[in-house]
C-alpha cells in the first residue's frame, strides 16, 4: 500500500481503527471455523461409536435370542434387537459427517491467520506513516 498518500493523522488514525476492527472480524471468524471443525471431529467420533455400540448390541441380543426357548422372553428379546435394529437404521441414514467439511474449516482458520498478519502488517505501516507526519 502507498501510505504516503495519507497526510494526517486523523486519516491514519481512521485507517488504524478500520484495520482493527478487521483484526477482531477475522479473529471472531477463525474462532468460529475452529469451533465449527471441532465439532465435525466430535460428531464424527460420537457417530461411529454409536454405530459400534448398537451393533455390538444386536450381536448381543441375537446370541442370547439363539439360545432361548420360545416364548415371552424371548419375544421380549426379539422386540429388544427390532429396536437396535431401527435405530442402527437411522444411524446409518442420518447425515454424515465428511472429514471434507473439517479440512475446509481448517483451510479456513489459515486464510484467517493470513488475513490478521496482512491486516496487522498494513497497520504497522500506518503507525509508521503517522510517525513520519508528526516528526514533518
Amino acid at each position: 500500500m502507498d501510505f504516503d498518500l495519507l497526510t494526517t493523522i486523523g486519516d491514519c488514525d481512521a485507517l488504524i481503527a478500520v484495520f482493527t476492527d478487521k483484526i477482531a472480524d477475522v479473529n471472531y471468524r477463525k474462532e468460529g471455523a475452529k469451533r465449527s471443525a471441532e465439532s465435525l471431529l466430535e460428531r464424527k467420533t460420537r457417530r461411529e461409536a454409536d454405530l459400534a455400540s448398537v451393533n455390538a448390541e444386536i450381536t448381543s441380543l441375537q446370541s442370547v435370542i439363539d439360545s432361548l426357548p420360545e416364548g415371552d422372553i424371548k419375544d421380549e428379546f426379539v422386540y429388544d434387537k427390532t429396536l437396535k435394529e431401527h435405530e442402527l437404521f437411522r444411524l446409518q441414514n442420518s447425515t454424515v459427517v465428511s472429514l471434507e467439511n473439517y479440512f475446509i474449516r481448517e483451510a479456513d482458520k489459515e486464510n484467517y491467520d493470513s488475513l490478521a498478519i496482512q491486516y496487522g502488517d498494513h497497520i504497522a505501516g500506518l503507525e509508521a506513516r503517522k510517525t513520519a507526519i508528526q516528526n514533518g
